[in-house]
């Protein structure tokens, strides 16, 4: 893909502090990809068992630095500890293991459980963005006494304040991403592949194609093998 084909990732121009829903938005692209090539990463998690012991009610997940991401409501912590540890080895196996990957596996095996029938399909866990108390005041345009240029205009204003006051709060603005990259990161983690093999079948610069995968392995904080592994799935 060209590099104009970079997308912003989480859901809107600005994300909270940690980057939670740039990362979260990013997995599950990432899986997304994952599963395209490799089928039997999700066909192998849907053979992990549950049963009505294993969930409860829905709760909310709160981080302590903001944002609120769904996980799957743990009936009691034997139960948990005993599925996370079976998802565990399955990431750990297509060497896909970081904690928001284990969350949307153990959310959509929640969502499967309660539908009584696993689709096939990722169900991703939704998120919540806790937002910033703001001063700037939005107004309603009004046609009847002004044009829509001077509409435009003063919504620009408040645009421009809002984004002053987040970048004064620290927050951060949301990755662009192009999400070939997360497709590369896929094909290096999963299948085995090296990046040369990559670089030369997508016809990018190796050093290029190293680059970005390293950065959006970064970004999905999933570390990669050190060495092409001795089998590979492509």
């Amino acid at each position: 893909m060209p590099a104009g084909n970079a997308r912003r990732l989480g859901y809107g121009e600005f994300d909270q502090p940690n980057l939670l829903f740039t990362r979260h938005t990013a997995t599950c692209k990432f899986l997304t990809a994952v599963t395209q090539r490799y089928p039997v990463v999700l066909e192998e998690l849907s053979r992990i068992p549950v049963d009505s012991d294993t969930f409860g009610e829905m709760v909310l997940h709160l981080p302590p630095d903001g944002g609120i991401i769904e996980m799957p409501p743990w009936k009691g912590a034997a139960s948990r500890d005993r599925l996370v540890a079976e998802l565990q080895t399955w990431a750990a196996r297509h060497h896909i293991s970081t904690p928001f990957v284990l969350n949307a596996a153990a959310f959509t095996l929640y969502r499967w459980h309660i539908a009584a029938d696993p689709s096939g399909q990722w169900a991703f866990p939704s998120g919540t963005m806790r937002l910033l108390p703001s001063t700037v005041e939005p107004t309603t345009p009004e046609p009847l006494h002004e044009n829509w240029p001077t509409a435009l205009a003063r919504w620009r204003e408040l645009w421009d304040a809002r984004i002053t006051e987040l970048e004064r709060a620290g927050y951060p603005r949301s990755l662009l991403k192009d999400e070939a990259h997360l497709d590369w990161v896929a094909r290096m983690a999963v299948g085995g592949e090296t990046i040369t093999h990559i670089a030369r079948d997508v016809h990018r610069a190796r050093s290029g194609v190293s680059d970005a995968v390293h950065a959006a392995a970064d970004l999905l904080k999933l570390s990669l093998p050190r060495s092409p592994r001795s089998t590979s799935r492509r």
